[in-house]
């Protein structure tokens, strides 16, 4: 990804409803299914951490280690004052095996063109009932621009992202969409990109600022799906999300 990129996620990433709602999906599923653990022990890896902002949420359930390849987004990750990042690459991770309780890859797979070598990778460093989330984005279908700003490789479809955690050895625990309630709107906004004439200029990332009130609705979606997804899994979305756990 763009060093740029990192810093427009960086300025949107504590107000943004995508990267807030997202937030609070995560921190549902993790209340929800992480196994009881004395905190001061739970070794958790957050890979592809970008800028730190999940990174700090997850120092609420362990010792939080962060991991990204880009320098500046390790960089915009320190002045957020997290001490415990690692520069590295997601198919080649520095830490030992079945040493990690829990790891998380939120919109990342898609960066990474062996996608298969990256959860093999996870998977190699979790220790055995270590539990895996992630989250990527789905429906080729949705392709855009904004996918190529951000040097995606590939969307993906559940039955995708099955494939891909049970062939690294994982087990799977949740698995479906995310970002759902929001679809409609999404596929409209794409089809309305597709009909307009294309802009030479380079490809450029979709984040915008919203009105704050509109900021506010589309985050309460998105605070109304975490609390749907502790009770029912949801068919469709913009997103996919997976919660597996090694054997």
């Amino acid at each position: 990804m763009r060093p740029t990129e990192h810093a427009r996620m960086f300025a949107f990433e504590d107000h943004y409803w995508w990267f807030v709602g997202r937030q609070a999906i995560l921190a549902s599923l993790l209340d929800q299914h992480l196994t009881p653990a004395d905190l001061a022990h739970r070794r958790i890896v957050d890979v592809g951490c970008g800028s730190g902002a999940t990174l700090r949420l997850l120092q609420r359930y362990g010792q939080a280690v962060g991991v990204d390849p880009f320098r500046s987004a390790l960089t915009l990750s320190q002045s957020r004052g997290l001490p415990c990042l690692v520069q590295a690459d997601a198919t080649r991770l520095p830490l030992a095996a079945g040493s990690v309780h829990l790891a998380t890859a939120l919109d990342v797979l898609e960066h990474i063109a062996d996608d298969r070598a990256a959860a093999a990778e996870v998977a190699r460093m979790l220790r055995p009932g270590g539990q895996f989330l992630l989250t990527v984005p789905a429906y080729q279908f949705l392709w855009s621009q904004h996918d190529e700003a951000l040097d995606h490789f590939r969307r993906y479809t559940a039955r995708q992202v099955r494939a891909l955690v049970e062939g690294a050895g994982l087990r799977v625990q949740r698995l479906g969409y995310c970002i759902s309630l929001l679809l409609p709107a999404a596929v409209a906004l794409r089809l309305g990109q597709r009909l307009r004439r294309r802009s030479p200029s380079e490809p450029h990332c979709a984040l915008i600022e919203l009105p704050p009130l509109l900021n506010r609705l589309c985050l309460a979606t998105l605070q109304a799906e975490a609390w749907l997804l502790r009770h029912v899994e949801l068919p469709a979305g913009v997103s996919v999300v997976c919660l597996a756990q090694r054997p």
